[in-house]
């Protein structure tokens, strides 16, 4: 059975007000999900993301935010225009950065872009979707993005005040669908 822990899932996320909830405690599960060439499910598996503490580095409030298995938490925090990315935590060490970076722009309007500096990706919002996944329906925004140094896109969707809820590595026969929340 293959595992891909999404790496580039370094995802975009909203807060409340945002298209992450960042709070401490909140986690969801996902489910993804590999095909054949000729689109016949062949395996699946589950991955968990989750919040598991909050920093406070120099008057601000830092959220962990960790796929499960993964050695790498993201340190993110909810800024006026999007989510930033403010340092990393390696085997709990942390690592606060200079200058933070734009992580997940929000809003955005259709065929606007920006570009994670910190993970070198470039997310293009193609507009609104109505996404129908084991969760529930939601209205998504629809980011395509770039690996710019491959090329290689992924599409990502997320739900305001939910977080990612789809992910297609488009040609590679994977997606991953959001099955159970529990968000502040």
């Amino acid at each position: 059975m293959r595992k891909l822990i999404p790496f580039l899932i370094v995802l975009p996320l909203f807060a409340a007000d945002g298209l992450i909830p960042l709070a401490e405690g909140n986690q969801w599960t996902y489910e993804q999900r590999f095909f054949d060439f000729k689109g016949k499910l062949e395996s699946t598996d589950t991955l968990l993301l989750s919040i598991d503490a909050a920093v406070e580095h120099k008057g601000r409030v830092y959220y962990e935010y960790r796929w499960q298995g993964a050695e790498q938490a993201d340190l993110l925090f909810q800024g006026e225009d999007g989510i930033y990315l403010g340092g990393k935590i390696i085997d709990d060490m942390i690592e606060f950065y200079d200058s933070p970076v734009l992580y997940l722009k929000y809003p955005i309007n259709q065929n606007e872009y920006f570009v994670d500096k910190a993970n070198n990706i470039r997310y293009e919002c193609t507009g609104e979707n109505l996404r129908a996944i084991p969760s529930g329906k939601y209205n998504t925004l629809r980011f395509l993005v770039y690996d710019i140094e491959s090329n290689t896109p992924t599409a990502q969707e997320y739900a305001p005040g939910i977080g990612l809820v789809y992910v297609e590595i488009l040609g590679q026969w994977m997606e991953i669908r959001l099955v159970t929340f529990d968000v502040e």
